[in-house]
């Protein structure tokens, strides 16, 4: 299964969060034993990257968010990056969920 296609928008320097329900052919995907990953960078190719951060909100309906928070969206400089989101099973194997682009908009207020 190809991973679906989303774009983010992210103010600099400000939290961000999104809730994400889970789900494969219409039905929610138990996370339980599940960890989720994802990285922002500027290139399919960088070495560097920023991660988001994983709170399940309830697993057993494939409810999780994804967020950044202010401090790291402050320490990026503003422009187009990518993410992808993967989710990791007990048993090691990985499923990429979603992938796109991440616009960081420029902060005025810093």
């Amino acid at each position: 299964m190809a991973a679906g296609k989303y774009d983010l928008v992210v103010d600099q320097g400000a939290d961000f969060a999104l809730a994400l329900t889970l789900t494969k052919a219409g039905s929610a995907i138990n996370l339980d034993g599940y960890t989720a990953r994802a990285h922002i960078r500027a290139t399919k190719e960088s070495s560097n990257y920023t991660p988001f951060a994983f709170n399940f909100t309830d697993r057993s309906e494939g409810k999780v968010t994804m967020s950044l928070s202010s401090s790291a969206s402050s320490n990026m400089s503003a422009g187009q990056y990518l993410y992808d989101l993967e989710i990791v099973a007990s048993t090691d194997a990985v499923t990429r969920i979603l992938e796109g682009k991440v616009t960081l908009i420029r902060e005025i207020t810093r």
